[in-house]
């Protein structure tokens, strides 16, 4: 008896190890986690601007990208760093612009420099943020391509 009773125990012991001990993945294994699809490599700007007709999408009349910013870069590292260059077309003084970065939550979102950065889509060529400005309607969509 003191044998059954035992053993009962030991698997009992084993059974809430094992479910303890499984992690549950967030994302399907091969699959690329939002952070390794973020700092995969540079990011080029392709258009920002408000989406009028709210369609998730800034058409060529909401694209409020001039031709100094078509060559514009972000790249964003795994230490939470970041680089913007403005590259060979330069609009600003200051071509290059360093950042600190983080997730928000669950990873549908970015801070910035206390901004608040809602990922709209990520993929291994498309980075497309939302956001949302105060007392401005629409958000504003920033896009970028690999």
């Amino acid at each position: 008896k003191i044998c059954i009773t035992m053993l009962r125990f030991v698997c009992s012991l084993l059974l809430i190890t094992i479910m303890v001990g499984c992690k549950k993945h967030t994302h399907k294994p091969g699959q690329k986690t939002m952070e390794e699809l973020l700092t995969s490599g540079k990011w080029t700007l392709v258009a920002y601007g408000y989406d009028d007709n709210h369609n998730s999408t800034i058409h060529t009349d909401e694209n409020l990208i001039i031709d100094c910013q078509k060559d514009n870069t972000i790249e964003y590292k795994r230490d939470g760093s970041g680089v913007s260059l403005e590259n060979q077309s330069v609009c600003m003084a200051d071509p290059v612009a360093t950042f600190q970065w983080k997730f928000i939550g669950t990873e549908k979102a970015i801070e910035i420099s206390a901004q608040r950065l809602d990922i709209h889509t990520l993929s291994d060529t498309e980075l497309h943020f939302v956001i949302q400005i105060p007392g401005v309607t629409p958000a504003l969509h920033t896009m970028y391509a690999k």
